[in-house]
């Protein structure tokens, strides 16, 4: 069941011409796949690039919400600190008016005393 030698030379000539017209396709199809390489390693750039962008876009709402909760803080410090000088001021004047309440108090005596010396005639 061997073929003749001008039907194995036929087949030859076939093969070739086959061949011969394959490199057309074959290059077309590389081409493609080069292509879709390309894109596909696009896309991925671009997912990529995204990805980086939501990374650094919720980072930077990280470093606000830290800045707010940083001032909110500063700001209560602040407003405590406030109080505590209005309670001491608070404070300061309160003593300072009983201080002057006892110091009247000690000067009406003083009067009274000389008043009562000067209706006796005590020097």
């Amino acid at each position: 069941s061997r073929l003749p030698a001008s039907n194995h030379s036929n087949q030859a000539s076939k093969t070739q011409a086959t061949i011969s017209q394959n490199p057309p396709e074959a290059s077309a199809n590389a081409a493609q796949a080069e292509q879709r390489l390309r894109e596909q390693r696009e896309a991925e750039q671009r997912m990529d690039q995204k990805r980086r962008e939501e990374e650094a876009a919720r980072a930077a709402k990280l470093r606000e919400q830290q800045e707010a909760e940083r001032r909110k803080a500063q700001q209560e410090q602040e407003m405590i600190r406030r109080e505590a000088e209005a309670k001491q001021r608070a404070e300061e004047e309160k003593a300072q008016a009983a201080l002057a309440v006892q110091l009247a108090a000690e000067q009406e005596q003083l009067l009274e005393a000389f008043a009562e010396a000067a209706a006796s005639g005590d020097p």
